[in-house]
């Protein structure tokens, strides 16, 4: 071989080396930040920051040396680090609300790749520099005082609500739950009121319970005739002492009363017609008199008597005391209450 062509050869393996080399450099991983906005930010908003990796084959993204979540009370946080392909995304949150304008940076962060060679590992780690952003205040501290801005406002007054037709439908169910009140207030407490009331017993009790319990004979017999409309306004005819049976029979509720009945019965019999035979037998009495007395002085003298035990006899049986417990037991009666 001459020495041109071992020149050439020695040439060419140079290149060849270099051209390796050269490869071999460009064969390392790297990552290109896509950069955020740096402006317009406030408290709550959250930043994205994206990085693009370049990973060789052999070369992968250490995920353990991913920057964890930064503790609370920081002015911005990392909220989520995550790979989505060869893209690395990293989610920060503002969490300051200045009173005005102010620049916070994002920390500069730092990746590991790793590539394996053999048994032995080579690391490689690229830094992406810190990235400010500006944080504004969500309401200024001084606001211009004109009409309308400065202090806060008042809350809008609702809308008014027109409530007459609402009023009046209220007004037409009240009238109605009134009317059907009365309706059933009337039903079942004024008419039985007034039912009770009009009883035969009912009425006479109102007009002898004030009366006294002993009275003369006029007084007596105005009694025994008010019991004695009650008894006929009862059966619904006139009642005699022979049909008391019959009466009980027709109204049961009286049948605890059918003794005192009997003897209200008899002693009408007294009062009313007791006086009659009392001056028959004065007269009697006077036709066989002595011939002490004169014809005219016997008989005046007996009937006077008569007269008076007569009369006596007759206001003894019309006890108007007695008379009054038996027009109330039968105003109990009456009402169902025996």
């Amino acid at each position: 071989m001459t020495m041109l062509q071992s020149a050439g050869l020695a040439g060419f393996g140079l290149a060849l080396s270099a051209c390796t080399g050269l490869a071999a450099a460009q064969a390392l991983p790297d990552a290109v930040p896509d950069l955020p906005r740096a402006y317009g930010y406030s408290v709550g908003d959250v930043v994205q920051r994206r990085v693009q990796l370049q990973l060789p084959p052999g070369w992968s993204l250490d995920l353990d040396a991913l920057p964890r979540s930064r503790r609370p009370g920081q002015a911005i946080e990392l909220r989520n680090a995550r790979l989505e392909g060869d893209r690395l995304l990293l989610d920060y949150q503002v969490f300051l609300a200045p009173a005005e304008v102010r620049t916070l940076e994002m920390p500069p962060l730092l990746l590991r790749f790793v590539g394996a060679e053999g048994a032995a590992s080579e690391i490689r780690e690229v830094r992406i520099d810190a990235w400010p952003l500006t944080v504004a205040p969500l309401v200024p501290v001084n606001v211009s005082p004109r009409e309308g801005l400065g202090a806060m406002r008042p809350d809008v007054a609702a809308a008014p609500i027109d409530t007459k037709p609402r009023l009046h439908r209220l007004l037409v169910l009240a009238a109605l739950l009134l009317a059907v009140g009365a309706a059933l207030a009337h039903l079942h407490l004024g008419l039985p009121w007034w039912g009770r009331r009009q009883r035969p017993f009912s009425q006479v009790w109102r007009q002898l319970r004030s009366w006294p319990d002993l009275a003369n004979a006029e007084r007596a017999r105005a009694a025994m005739q008010l019991v004695h409309a009650a008894l006929n306004r009862s059966d619904g005819q006139v009642l005699f002492a022979g049909g008391l049976t019959a009466f009980v029979g027709r109204h049961p509720r009286f049948a605890p009363l059918q003794p005192a009945l009997s003897e209200f019965f008899e002693r009408s019999q007294a009062t009313f017609f007791a006086v009659p035979a009392v001056m028959g037998a004065a007269a009697a009495a006077s036709t066989d008199a002595g011939t002490n007395a004169s014809p005219k002085e016997g008989t005046d003298a007996s009937t006077k008597e008569g007269t008076k035990e007569g009369t006596k006899e007759g206001a003894g049986a019309t006890d108007i005391g007695w008379l009054k417990r038996l027009c109330r037991d039968c105003l109990d009666a009456e009402r169902g209450a025996r």
